[in-house]
Parts: structure tokens; sequence; C-alpha cells
């Protein structure tokens, strides 16, 4: 003769809330666009024409993906770097930013003019901000995530459960 010693019901949804699920995450992400865009002006403090940015929402493939964007022509140069240039600088020039460092000086200095034609001068090295960032935002926009995983997932299941009963011994 067998006996049931232990019945064992799942819990069902009544039905899945996505949306919710999805505005946490979103929360978390757009918070972390905006830690970015703080770090983004840490470099570019002391620059009296500072970027301005954007922040980008778009559908790709199959997931949304943000982005932190300027189209400021010098801030792209100091960014990027360039191969040469066409400026002197001043004998007492120092740069405000330093590459591999996010972090932005008192500078000094004044452009003296231009090259004549054909003459290329060292360009600008690049500063790759951008690298800095994602290195030092990595690890916050993870927790930040997990956070926001764990506060969805808790809104996920809207409405009335199904089969949840009494355990039975």
């Amino acid at each position: 003769m067998t006996r049931t010693i232990l019945e064992i019901k799942p819990i069902l949804p009544g039905r899945i809330n996505e949306k919710a699920f999805m505005r946490e995450i979103r929360k978390a992400v757009e918070k972390s666009a905006r830690m970015i865009i703080k770090d983004f002006d840490i470099g570019t403090k002391n620059w009296s024409r500072k970027p301005s940015w954007t922040v980008k929402r778009r559908k790709r493939r199959s997931a949304w993906v943000w982005r932190v964007q300027t189209g400021d022509t010098p801030f792209v140069w100091v960014e990027m770097g360039t191969k040469s240039r066409k400026r002197y600088m001043s004998k007492n020039w120092a740069s405000k930013t330093q590459p591999g460092r996010l972090h932005s000086g008192v500078g000094a200095g004044t452009p003296d003019g231009f090259t004549r034609s054909g003459k290329q001068l060292r360009g600008i090295t690049a500063r790759n901000f951008r690298v800095l960032i994602a290195d030092k935002q990595q690890p916050l926009f993870a927790r930040q995530m997990a956070r926001a995983i764990l506060s969805g997932a808790s809104q996920l299941f809207s409405g009335s459960t199904q089969g949840a009963g009494r355990t039975r011994f």
C-alpha cells in the first residue's frame, strides 16, 4: 500500500507583467547613463566650451541599446586622437587632459597660429575617456542590473496565483 507523504503543488502566476519588469531594467540603465555623463563631465570640467551629451535609446535586433553620445568636434578630437594637426601651440603649452587619466587640469598656453599649407604637426594623443569610464562603470552597472532584475522579478507576476494551497503531511 502506497501513502502520499508529501504533496508538492507549484504556484502558477496569474498573468506576467513584463512592463513592470522592463521598467526596472530601463530605470537602472538610464541611471547608469547619467553616471557615465557625470564621468565624461569630470574629464572636461575645466574646458571653456563643454560638450553637450545626449542619451539615445533604440532597438537593435532583439535588444534595446542606450548610447551616450556627443557631436562636439573638439571633444571627439581629444577622445579619439588625431593623426596630425595644423596649429602651432605656444611654448608654455600644457594640455588640460592627459591620456589614460579621467581628469581635467587647468592647462596653459594658447594656440599660436596655423602651419603653412602641407606642413603637418604631431597629432593629438587619444585620451580614451570612454575606456576608462567603461572600466570604472562596469562593476557598478552589474550591481545595478542585479538589483533591477530582483526588483523587476518581484513585480513580474501580478494578479492572483493558482495552485497555492496547503502542504499536507
